[in-house]
C-alpha cells in the first residue's frame, strides 16, 4: 500500500528525537513512493521554528514526494467528510486527498481519521 504521509509524521521524521523505528518505517514508505497533500506542505513549511538549514532540508524532503493539489474530486470528498463526520478542515482535506487517490494514511493521530474509510498506519505502534 502506498501512503500519504501526515504532517505530524513529517515533523517527527525531521526531529532529532525520531526513534529508529519511526525512521525505518518512514524511510520504507519514502522508498515505496510516498505522497503528500498540498495541505501537508502548507502545514509543515508554515511552522515558524525552522532554522534556515532545517527549512531547506524540509523543502528537499517534500520535493522528493508525490504531491497532490486540491482539485474538484478532493474538494467534493472533503465536503462529504466534513458534513458526515464533522472532521476538522485540515484533517478532512488530507483524508479526502488520500481517499481520492487510493492511498493509505500514515499518521500518529489515527483517532482523527478512524471513521473515514482509510487504511491507517501509525509508525509508532
Amino acid at each position: 500500500m502506498l501512503y500519504l504521509i501526515g504532517t505530524n509524521i513529517l515533523i517527527a521524521y525531521q526531529s532529532a528525537q525520531a526513534s529508529q523505528k519511526m525512521l525505518d518505517v518512514v524511510e520504507l514508505a519514502l522508498g515505496d513512493g510516498a505522497h503528500i497533500s498540498v495541505v501537508n506542505r502548507i502545514e509543515f513549511l508554515g511552522w515558524h521554528g525552522f532554522t534556515p538549514a532545517a527549512r531547506l532540508a524540509a523543502v528537499a524532503l517534500l520535493d522528493a514526494l508525490a504531491e497532490h493539489p486540491l482539485d474538484s474530486a478532493v474538494t467534493n470528498k472533503t465536503i462529504e467528510l466534513r458534513s458526515n463526520l464533522k472532521m476538522k478542515l485540515g484533517d478532512a482535506l488530507i483524508a479526502a486527498t488520500a481517499l481520492t487517490h487510493g492511498l493509505g494514511l500514515m499518521t500518529r493521530n489515527v483517532d482523527d481519521f478512524k471513521n473515514c474509510g482509510l487504511e491507517l498506519l501509525n509508525p509508532l505502534d
